[in-house]
């Protein structure tokens, strides 16, 4: 029977789909739908059969005094198994007590296995599958932070421990988890049972219902925190069918796994023992597999064949003989497989092996869907090819074309539990020409999306379409194009042999290709310029791999040079030929002829105003690196920038006229480097900037030692309170700040490491803002009084001291209705009356009091042109709670102004409304700051990672980085002259909503079109959002009827009564890339995306 030998081994019969998948057919009332049901199924039938060896290590010395690994082999049957489970049931039952026992509930509590790798492990988790208790498998390589994370996103109740693993039960105890931890019992404890227990069976229930989970795996971890994925039962089964063994045949031989059994890999290695009785062998727990290590199992157990990773093959041969690898090599041989997983291996050592006569198997999968390819015999004569995989045909995986051209293909699958719906694998994938489809499809991996470009602006390029049309030209034998990190595109092409040899033609010919290609491709992805056209020459050619596809990494690393020059050329080409030269009295219009050089006619630079917004007129991201290119040319004829180009960043943050002419003006006069005009404010700089400007204003017009601030202020727990609190208590000025707050809140965060909770709730809060902690010289001016709704505030005393009163505190809930904020309008009455008190008791004093509001209130201000800065009619606000009660707030705060004003009062009642914030800047530093995840944009980033795709957001956006709005806040409770009772706070500089989701979109790994590259119309997202639950119902009228007109720039605030309160409005960056980046990575870190 060759390989195989007909024995005494029952077969399982059961499917590793649900039976929705199956036509619609009912399970069968005994039907095997678990692991556990597999594992009974083998004790009755093949009570004798060897489930695994599980090896144990044993040091011993050799005559030479050095240390030798012995290996002593532990045989387990499936009686044994089955008792062993059954004993570690009734153990589990005892120890966890009450909330995890009930075996028909699917609502237990997961428990969470951290243990070691060998047969224990297999154990315990077929012990919790059996009692239907939801098991997190955890790695034994994570660290604390990790375990915590993942033990909060599951609601874990209890932390299963070996005497190994129990070294960080101390730092698991010390964390936010609220987990039990219960250290086990060693395996052979169980081995060695006598009783006649029996493995339980779980009753699975109805599959085709959503949120059954049986074991929750997670992912590496690599790119931030890990991510918990759930599974149901039938998940394992897939493993168990994931192979193509004849059916009347049973494997005859030991099976040896190096992948621990808390990977996918690892788990198919007893899933198999289990279905087709493959005996798996287990190394010791007390070892890492290594090279050498795993040659001695091999030969102690007498395995014949091998499942492992590229590293441990890799490291064959690097071994320190030729003896011992000819040794190694005439090992493996003799395996009837040796499967490779679990990372890509290089194709140099994968075709050295199959030359040696290794019967090498490519092995893929992936954690939502479990094992891909199957597990089979890779005889000679099969015309199996390594270098790709061979599908599985029993899981309904699917090709679909990655592109309109159709050379790529994505991977299909529809996980179990998903209730039908599919799971896109993110890899390129390419068929297999020859291979035989009655065998299997088979596709290798070309990467994932490794061919996007990614320019500086954080826009993405597919470059394929420029390359297919270039290599489709006689001219062209290649085109690869290159950019990454640059500002624009440019194309390396290795002209055919029949191509002229002289560059210059061959230039043109291709220059007139690349024009008819910019007609079809977005403005960022076209080529601009002659000189972005770089010819392969004396003698290099494009670096291709085995498959014949081009190495971008290594072309751009080959050309660096060429690729350097092209772009110098390309800068100096910006000198134009109507010789413009800027002076001080014509700036603004050289400015304009240079416009109607760079943009199209629709664009109408002739009637451009001196306000209006470059962005608004439809500049582009290309244009403005023309731009940028044309206005350094004409200073340098000017005399002026000597030193580096202009980038497009410096027309970015300056989107009109006036802001532009400014700017050069002080170029001319002042001589100050293009440089420093480049370079965006820094975090720090810009909220220095902003607050040294109304110091020096406040030292000259009132001396703090003479007339000392004290403030109460309302929001200090929240992202912009955090940093108002810490700006103004580092003021001398400032002698005391009362943080009203709510009693309740801080107590639910109380550390034990601080007496007072509201103390430590605060420091919880400034350090979740990305600030530094505050000196004691700052705590000394901070205290806290409760603000329950059951309390008023003790009007008196506070009266006698308080000089400004900033309310700033606001839930963030889109869901709330009006009626629900009943208790902060309270507040805000109780504020007003100690603004009046204060004033009567001291009518020297002028007590100001600034109410935070938004740009909802105004969202349907129907008018001409911005939103003035004053009140709104009651239709004017979003049809939310949240707008609703800032519109009410609003009124009640005008009313206060003018029965301050009509009694001769100094009090004053100011609302500045606020447009969108961002978070703070500091993302990038350790503990760096969070924008909080209710705010509608973090909520839509979120459903952009649920679907995999963005919308399409046409308009501008006007975010303002926290830190900076706080500086205005602070500002203007403190300036001594009258203040307007309404101001305006707003980010002058627009940003295309376009760019901004490019960039998050890069860090995110989420497409901003479709596959084919067209846009996704944001009506049609939405739909698909809410459908999907991305996007909750409550919210989608939110989304369907305002988010647009508020988050895209169509209602615009304005400022005219604002800019002499702040006049560095005015000259404001907007929120640099690496900010936006920065904000991605911290919700990747906090758990809020994935």
């Amino acid at each position: 029977m060759g390989i195989f030998e007909e024995r005494e081994f029952v077969r399982p019969a059961f499917s590793p789909l649900p039976p929705e998948r199956r036509g619609g057919k009912p399970a069968k009332p005994n039907e095997i739908s678990s692991l556990p049901g597999l594992i009974a199924f083998n004790a009755i039938n093949n009570p004798n059969h060897i489930f695994s060896h599980q090896v144990e290590c044993h040091r011993r010395e050799s005559n030479s005094n050095r240390e030798r690994q012995s290996y002593i082999i532990q045989p387990v049957t499936f009686a044994q198994l089955d008792r062993s489970i059954g004993a570690c049931a009734e153990w589990l039952r005892a120890s966890l007590q009450t909330g995890h026992a009930d075996r028909s509930s699917s609502k237990a509590r997961p428990v969470a296995l951290y243990m070691e790798s060998d047969i224990g492990l297999f154990i315990h988790l077929s012990a919790l599958l059996s009692l239907n208790i939801p098991a997190l498998l955890l790695s034994a390589r994570l660290g604390a932070h990790s375990i915590l994370h993942l033990l909060q996103k599951t609601n874990a109740g209890t932390l299963l421990v070996s005497q190994r693993t129990e070294v960080i039960s101390s730092e698991i105890a010390r964390g936010p988890s609220a987990a039990k931890i219960i250290t086990t019992e060693p395996y052979k404890a169980f081995l060695d049972s006598n009783g006649d227990t029996k493995t339980p069976v779980p009753e699975v229930g109805d599959e085709s219902k959503l949120g059954h989970t049986a074991l929750i795996l997670h992912s590496s971890g690599t790119t931030g925190l890990p991510k918990p994925i759930p599974v149901p039962h039938r998940y394992l089964l897939g493993y168990a069918a994931c192979h193509q063994f004849p059916s009347s045949e049973v494997p005859s031989w030991v099976n040896l796994s190096t992948l621990p059994l808390y990977h996918g890999f690892g788990l198919l290695a007893p899933a198999l023992s289990l279905s087709v009785g493959l005996t798996c062998c287990l190394p010791p727990s007390s070892i890492i597999p290594a090279a050498k290590s795993t040659l001695e199992i091999l030969q102690a157990s007498k395995a014949r064949s091998l499942m492992s990773v590229p590293s441990i093959l890799q490291d064959i041969f690097s071994l320190p003989s030729v003896e011992e690898q000819s040794t190694a090599f005439a090992l493996l041989r003799k395996m009837e497989f040796v499967a490779v997983g679990g990372g890509a291996m290089s194709p140099d050592v994968a075709n050295n092996l199959v030359e040696k006569g290794v019967r090498l198997l490519n092995h893929y999968g992936v954690t939502e869907i479990g094992a891909i390819a199957p597990i089979f015999c890779p005889t000679p004569g099969t015309g199996y090819n390594h270098r790709y995989l061979r599908l599985r045909s029993d899981l309904g995986l699917e090709l679909r074309p990655a592109s309109p051209a159709a050379k790529s293909y994505r991977l299909i699958g529809y996980p179990c539990g998903w209730g039908g719906k599919h799971f896109e694998i993110q890899d390129d994938m390419q068929l297999n020409p020859d291979c035989d489809v009655g065998e299997g499809m088979e596709v290798r991996v070309l990467g994932r999306v490794d061919d996007v470009i990614v320019l500086k602006t954080g826009e993405k390029i597919m470059p394929r379409t420029l390359e297919d049309l270039l290599t489709g030209d006689a001219n062209v034998k290649t085109a690869v194009c290159v950019g990454q990190g640059r500002f624009e595109m440019a194309v390396l092409v290795e002209p055919s042999p029949s191509a002229t040899t002289d560059l210059e033609v061959l230039r043109e010919q291709i220059w007139a290709l690349v024009l008819e290609a910019n007609e079809t491709l977005d403005a960022h992805a076209r080529v601009s310029s002659k000189h972005a056209i770089i010819f392969v020459t004396d003698g290099k050619t494009i670096p291709r791999s085995d498959k014949g596809s081009v190495m971008r990494r290594e072309t751009a690393e080959m050309f660096r040079a060429e690729i350097d020059a092209a772009y110098q050329a390309i800068d100096a080409e910006g000198s134009s030929d109507d010789g413009a030269v800027f002076d001080v009295d014509n700036v603004e219009d050289v400015l304009r002829m240079l416009l109607r050089d760079v943009v199209s006619p629709s664009f109408k630079a002739g009637s451009l105003g001196s306000e209006d917004d470059f962005f608004e007129r439809g500049l582009d991201s290309l244009q403005s690196l023309k731009l940028a290119r044309k206005i350094t040319s004409s200073l340098r004829r000017s005399g002026n920038c000597q030193e580096e180009s202009l980038t497009a960043e410096f027309v970015y943050r300056r989107p009109t006229l006036s802001l532009l002419s400014h700017a050069i003006r002080t170029l001319l006069v002042e001589g100050e480097s293009t440089e420093s005009l480049q370079k965006p404010n820094s975090r720090t700089d810009a909220m220095k900037a902003l607050a040294d400007e109304y110091v020096q204003r406040l030292d000259s017009s009132r001396p703090s030692t003479t007339n000392p601030l004290v403030v109460v202020m309302t929001g200090s727990t929240g992202s912009l309170g955090a940093h108002v609190l810490s700006r103004l208590s580092s003021f001398s000025s400032v002698t005391k700040i009362i943080c009203l707050m709510r009693g309740s809140r801080a107590a639910a965060s109380v550390s034990p490491l601080t007496g007072d909770p509201r103390k430590s709730y605060q420091t919880q809060t400034i350090s979740s803002a990305g600030l530094p902690p505050l000196p004691e010289a700052s705590w000394s001016k901070i205290t806290f009084l409760d603000s329950d709704s059951k309390t008023h505030l003790p009007l008196d005393s506070l009266a006698s001291e308080v000089t400004h009163i900033l309310h700033l505190a606001w839930p963030m809930d889109f869901q709330l209705t009006l009626p629900s904020f009943r208790t902060h309008l309270d507040l805000l009455c109780d504020l007003l009356s100690l603004c009046q008190k204060a004033s009567s008791l001291r009518p020297e004093v002028g007590v100001r009091m600034v109410f935070a509001s938004s740009i909802a209130a105004v969202r349907y201000f129907d008018g001409d042109g911005p939103v003035p800065e004053g009140p709104v009619e009651a239709d004017a606000p979003v049809k939310m709670g949240y707008a609703e009660a800032k519109w009410v707030c609003e009124s009640v705060m005008k009313e206060a102004a003018e029965v301050f004003k009509s009694q001769g009062d100094k009090a004053e009642s100011v609302t500045v409304r606020i447009g969108q914030l961002s978070g703070p800047a500091d993302t990038d530093k350790k503990g760096g700051g969070l924008w909080k995840t209710g705010e509608h944009m973090p909520v839509l980033v979120k459903a952009c990672q649920k679907l995999g795709v963005w919308p399409d957001l046409e308009g501008v956006s006007h975010l303002y980085w926290i830190q900076n709005p706080y500086n205005y806040s602070h500002n203007i409770s403190r300036l001594y002259h009258v203040l307007p009772p309404f101001l305006h706070l707003e980010n002058p500089i627009r940003q295309p909503m376009r760019d901004i989701i490019a960039i998050m979109g890069r860090e995110m790994d989420v497409q901003p079109s479709r596959v084919d590259g067209t846009l996704v119309p944001f009506e049609e997202w939405l739909v698909l959002a809410t459908k999907s639950g991305a996007i909750s119902a409550s919210l989608k009228d939110f989304f369907e009827q305002d988010f647009r007109v508020l988050g895209q720039g169509q209602i615009v605030l304005d400022t005219k009564l604002s800019r002499p309160v702040s006049k560095t409005l005015e000259s404001e960056s907007g929120v640099a890339k690496e900010v936006v980046e920065g904000y991605v990575r911290k919700w990747k870190a906090t758990g809020f995306l994935e």
